[in-house]
């Protein structure tokens, strides 16, 4: 059986730090160019994108927020060939890696989406999808039928 409980933790550990605004941790950001409209709440941050958060850290082509009134995140795409995520060993945790084209995270819905050649690897073992969904509340993984090509899961044994 898939290791779902431990991935799908180590998932949310990773997408909400590296996307979602918090007061304790500081969140680095680079790119070559950022456009930061405090009015319309929409941040777009162009060419080697890098934000760091604690262990965390995305790599992308492009990156968007989008904010409300109050600067709190409402949703945030990161875009790649692949974007790029993980989380460095802490701790009991082991390093994790998430690829996609396309990674969509929707704080209020619990949802984070990878689209198109989506990739989670931890431990080794590998999901590998066209468009990944998870629904963090629920902590429900599905993937969708796709002419892009089949889900594989690959589990290794642990030594």
């Amino acid at each position: 059986m898939w290791p779902q409980t431990k991935l799908f933790r180590l998932l949310l550990l990773l997408l909400i730090p590296i996307l979602a605004y918090g007061n304790h941790l500081e969140t680095q950001v680079k790119s070559d160019s950022g456009d930061l409209n405090y009015k319309s709440g929409i941040d777009t941050y162009i060419g080697h994108v890098t934000i760091i958060r604690g262990a965390a850290q995305l790599e992308a082509d492009k990156a968007i927020t989008y904010l409300d009134k109050s600067r709190k995140l409402q949703k945030a795409i990161a875009f790649g060939n692949p974007a790029h995520m993980w989380q460095k060993a802490t701790g009991q945790e082991t390093e994790f890696h998430a690829y996609a084209k396309r990674i969509e995270y929707y704080p209020n819905q619990n949802l984070i989406i990878l689209i198109g050649d989506g990739k989670i690897i931890h431990d080794n073992n590998t999901l590998q999808a066209p468009y990944i969904t998870y629904n963090i509340q629920n902590q429900t993984l599905t993937t969708q039928p796709s002419k892009a090509g089949r889900t594989t899961i690959i589990i290794r044994k642990n030594e």
